[in-house]
């Protein structure tokens, strides 16, 4: 199977098929990109998007607009991709996609190439034991790419992908996977693309990475980096007529096991993915951020957008613009929609999928704009804080020891309550600013805010101390509220960035 020739994206159209890169850049309407699991599903869009980055780069914003408003011709499409179809044959008997030949034999059951599924001697205690023996070539190819660039390996000893083990990955969203794709896709005329046009372009299944190597990210070229793969892998194939048990469509090829082997190098630097952003730690060390748990998805925007000097949002956000910009000259007041993805881990194990559409207003995906959506995003959490100060206020009136872990959970429901009534809030806020939003959040969030402390205080009201405690709650929760409303008034926060 070729992935730049042959049908491999799995599409709902009419009906549940396989379809190739030609069908969704050659016509204006291929359907939508169809797995039973989410993250296979974003993986095989980012996956579609790299491809045309790699191989489709456009030269110049003006060629990327045309590439978006219309589909390219047959023709046009074949005369491109026929110069690097070698590269991209997964089942290759000297350079296949993204595997090592000399990967030494070692069998391992299919199911442990795709993310979060347990492999091995207990699998019964977690899935069906047959659940998963067999996929076809366009499922492997997407396992293997969803693991070697979002997920942390098979365990100790593997290396990590070039992003981390779990890296945050942020795609401008479409209904329409052909426009998708184009709004993913960053022309060469670009300040991210010049950073890699002089590098290794060629991907590591062609030159391998050395043994023992330190890899300077300098060195490391778009294809060699949108592709990279940290594991020596090799997938074994069977002929055999039937259906793989990850798309549930037919097929006449599968792959049953695959040998893995670890594989030891060094990467000196933070490579610049196009799809994440680069965030500076309190020890100056640049990284690329992941999820946190037990918070929302708007929360989560502020791993993405930068606050400190160094760092910088995905560059497929900074790409928007040549978008918005052409749609707002039509007078229209734009949205542009967020699709997140990643995992949280526990090293290599894979606690939770998270994946979300984040709609924005396209006026904070400016450099001010990201200013303004910082500023939101501070002014929520500041309010959040708020509410613990008022919350532990309460329980320390009540004589609780805030220092026992027991009792640290009071805080922390009411921070979930919190999350869950804001939710809507916040994400009205962000699709639809303008000049009074902040101010009407900031105050929308104080009725939150009272509203849970009321609620977390309910079941200890009962006598005189408890009413008391309440009363202190709510000074101390109007008192610290208060200091972020005087901000407001003395200019510091007043919905644009001073």
């Amino acid at each position: 199977m070729n992935l730049l020739q042959d049908e491999w994206v799995p599409v709902k159209f009419k009906e549940h098929k396989r379809i190739s890169l030609a069908d969704i850049l050659c016509s204006e309407d291929c359907g939508t990109v169809f797995l039973p699991r989410d993250d296979l599903q974003f993986a095989a869009v980012q996956m579609c998007i790299c491809l045309v980055q790699s191989i489709f780069t456009p030269n110049d914003r003006k060629e990327l607009r045309a590439r978006h408003k219309h589909p390219m011709s047959c023709e046009e499409y074949s005369k491109i991709s026929d110069q690097f179809a070698d590269m991209f044959s997964v089942e290759s008997e000297e350079t296949p996609f993204m595997q090592d030949i000399r990967t030494k034999e070692n069998k391992t059951g299919i199911q442990k190439l795709l993310v979060g599924l347990p492999g091995g001697d207990s699998d019964t205690m977690f899935v069906p034991p047959n659940e998963i023996t067999k996929i076809c070539p366009s499922c492997a190819a997407i396992a293997l790419f969803s693991m070697a660039s979002g997920a942390p390996s098979f365990g100790g000893g593997f290396k990590a992908p070039l992003r981390g083990s779990a890296p945050i990955s942020v795609l401008i969203h479409d209904d329409n996977l052909r426009r998708m794709i184009w709004k993913n896709v960053i022309p060469k005329d670009s300040n991210w693309y010049s950073f890699l046009k002089d590098a290794e372009n060629l991907p590591v299944w062609i030159i391998p990475i050395e043994e023992g190597a330190t890899v300077s990210v300098s060195n490391i070229g778009v294809i060699r980096g949108l592709f990279w793969q940290p594991a020596s892998v090799f997938l074994k194939w069977k002929e055999e007529n039937g259906i793989c048990d990850c798309c549930g469509l037919n097929s006449d090829t599968f792959c049953r096991e695959f040998d893995k082997q670890k594989f030891r190098y060094e990467l000196s630097g933070q490579w610049r993915h196009p799809h994440s952003s680069i965030k500076i730690s309190k020890e100056k060390k640049s990284y690329i951020p992941s999820f946190r748990e037990e918070t929302p998805a708007w929360e989560q925007l502020s791993e993405i957008f930068p606050k400190n000097v160094g760092e910088v949002p995905p560059a497929v956000i900074q790409n928007s613009k040549i978008f918005t910009d052409e749609e707002n000259l039509q007078d229209l007041k734009q949205k542009i929609t967020l699709s997140i993805g990643g995992y949280i881990n526990n090293q290599a194990s894979i606690l939770e999928r998270h994946h979300y559409l984040v709609p924005l207003s396209s006026s904070l995906l400016s450099d001010e704009g990201i200013k303004t959506l910082r500023l939101l995003l501070d002014t929520a959490m500041e309010v959040k804080g708020c509410l613990k100060s008022s919350v532990m206020s309460f329980f320390k009136g009540l004589g609780f020891n805030l220092k026992d872990k027991k009792n640290s959970s009071f805080t922390r429901e009411a921070e979930k309550m919190f999350f869950l009534q804001s939710e809507n809030l916040i994400r009205e806020s962000l699709s639809s600013y303008d000049d009074s939003t902040l101010l009407r959040m900031a105050s929308d969030l104080e009725d939150i805010c009272k509203s849970v402390l009321e609620e977390t205080a309910t079941p200890w009201l009962s006598n005189l101390l408890g009413e008391k405690a309440l009363l202190s709650a709510k000074n101390v929760l109007i008192r610290h509220i208060n200091k972020i409303k005087l901000e407001f008034n003395n200019g510091g926060k007043d919905g644009s960035v001073k």
